[in-house]
């Protein structure tokens, strides 16, 4: 799949209850998890990368900017514009580093937090509603997937500490 119509048809094949092999559901669920990012980002009013950025950093409570940078694939210069949107947008904080005088942490906001949480929520209902009807077993047999998916991929990319 490469482009909006063939995850239209995907989306069509699933509606009409038409089985899907499962690298296509994982495609499509990955296209979900696009369109729903970008609906967050937009209620938010900030982009999709920015959006990427809070999340990173809400998963270790803090990251250097050198760290965000690495997790998001961009250069340092655009870690600076991007943050500095951040700041501005009252989402992120900038403080210095506790143990290296040339570097600064960033860290949520109150309201970064409470946007970060709200959007969790959301995610997991998300998740959890399409699940009703599935057995405990089930439940588990599809985490174990996603998980041992997950980290082949983080392994062939090489990040095995992205886990």
């Amino acid at each position: 799949m490469t482009n909006d119509t063939s995850a239209s048809t995907t989306l069509s094949q699933q509606r009409a209850g038409a089985p899907m092999d499962l690298p296509t559901a994982a495609i499509t669920l990955l296209r979900g998890i696009e369109v729903l990012r970008a609906e967050i980002a937009s209620t938010e009013h900030i982009g999709t990368t920015e959006l990427r950025a809070l999340a990173r950093i809400s998963e270790g409570h803090t990251l250097t900017p050198k760290q965000l940078a690495a997790a998001l694939g961009l250069t340092t210069g655009a870690v600076t514009s991007l943050t500095d949107r951040l700041v501005e947008s009252g989402f992120l904080l900038r403080a210095p580093h506790p143990t290296d005088r040339r570097s600064l942490t960033l860290q949520l906001t109150p309201e970064g937090e409470t946007v970060m949480q709200r959007i969790n929520v959301n995610f997991r209902e998300a998740i959890m509603g399409a699940a009703e009807g599935a057995t405990k077993t089930q439940i588990n047999e599809m985490a174990g997937l996603l998980q041992a998916t997950a980290t082949r991929m983080f392994e062939s990319a090489g990040a095995q500490s992205e886990l």
